[in-house]
């Protein structure tokens, strides 16, 4: 958790400030801003974005016009220079951030249909494909049934990195560019690995300016099914990857059942 303090000067009553006001009126007090370590954009939660805004400002050395910028978040080595160390330190921000709910503005489009998004992400086979009209500057997932050691990039985006951290039944993914390159409009293999069960529950996409992109997903679980269909032996997963014990007192929602040798989505 990162602190700052800042210097404000209050009176008890309201006051027009001159040239000729003494400072004896005023007094000094201290305000201390709090945020999650990493959270570079001060948006409240530790994701891409951040990283994206980390990698411009250690290239352009300075932040990209008209975006909220934690300098003090971004500079995570605490030395004169946003460099490589700090694109470092948000990458393993972001993989150990615990995160309760995905914020509204970050969503992703779960619920939309494949072909009418503009950038959408499938399993097809041992394989993660992207189909993207934006230009995609970096991606993060999250994939249940997967385990982290298996992944590796595909020869599309060899030129890119991949951090991985296993978080008990899923993986989170990191796909990003140290050196500001994106990914060209089209259809690339982004990973190859990937297990038989695997299921995106999370995908977050970014372009240059650390902006999200629309995306939807398609994987190898059976489309929207009803409650009707789970079982009292199914196990049940929201879309962070956290085991669900009961639908009965879960939230309005998508969730993941993996129910005898078949998996499906349905939404509360």
């Amino acid at each position: 958790m990162g602190t700052s303090s800042v210097l404000y000067p209050l009176r008890d009553e309201p006051m027009l400030l001159t040239p000729s006001t003494s400072s004896a009126y005023m007094t000094p007090i201290v305000v201390q801003f709090y945020w999650d370590d990493g959270d570079v954009n001060a948006d409240l939660t530790v994701d891409v974005a951040d990283l994206q805004s980390v990698v411009y400002y250690a290239m352009n050395y300075s932040k990209l016009s008209g975006k909220a910028f934690n300098y003090t978040a971004a500079n995570a080595i605490d030395d004169k220079y946003i460099d490589v160390r700090d694109i470092v330190a948000c990458i393993n921000g972001i993989l150990a951030f615990e995160e309760n709910e995905t914020p509204a503005h970050v969503r992703p489009f779960l619920n939309k249909e494949y072909t009418e998004a503009r950038n959408g992400i499938a399993i097809e086979a041992d394989r993660l494909r992207l189909a993207n009209t934006d230009e995609v500057a970096a991606l993060q997932l999250n994939i249940l049934n997967q385990a982290a050691d298996d992944l590796s990039l595909a020869g599309d985006v060899s030129n890119f990195r991949l951090a991985t951290r296993q978080l008990g039944s899923h993986t989170r993914v990191i796909i990003y560019s140290p050196d500001g390159r994106s990914i060209a409009a089209g259809e690339h293999d982004l990973l190859t690995g990937l297990s038989a069960d695997a299921v995106i529950t999370q995908a977050r996409l970014i372009d240059l300016a650390a902006d999200y992109l629309e995306v939807a997903v398609r994987d190898q679980v059976t489309a929207l099914s009803s409650i009707d269909d789970v079982t009292s032996d199914a196990e049940i997963f929201d879309l962070s990857g956290r085991r669900i014990l009961s639908l009965e007192n879960a939230p309005a929602g998508v969730y993941v059942v993996k129910q005898g040798n078949k998996q499906f989505k349905i939404k509360k």
